[in-house]
């Protein structure tokens, strides 16, 4: 138990769960988490399985983290532009500042 830290994200039988924290009872461990769709529980570490969950970042394919790159063709500074103008333009519409188009 010792190598949960609070913030830790888990698989708390089978569920995805964050690590609340843990503490001990004279000779129990305890663990009080946050479980996905369950809501906040405290169980006895002797009657749930733990196990790591891996992170989906650190199993990134590198050719994914490829198309991620700046020089990706969707945060070119030309789409950029194009989204900041029609930003403006939606807020401007949305305010009633528009004479016409």
């Amino acid at each position: 138990m010792n190598d949960l830290a609070p913030g830790d994200t888990i698989l708390l039988n089978d569920n995805p769960a964050e690590v609340i924290k843990t503490y001990s009872v004279g000779n129990l461990e305890y663990l009080r988490a946050y479980i996905e769709d369950i809501g906040v529980k405290t169980v006895c570490i002797d009657d749930v399985d733990i196990e790591p969950k891996h992170d989906q970042l650190s199993a990134l394919d590198p050719a994914t983290a490829n198309q991620l790159h700046p020089d990706h063709e969707t945060v070119s500074a030309e789409w950029f532009d194009l989204r900041s103008q029609a930003l403006q333009l939606q807020i401007a519409h949305e305010q009633g500042q528009l004479l016409s188009i």
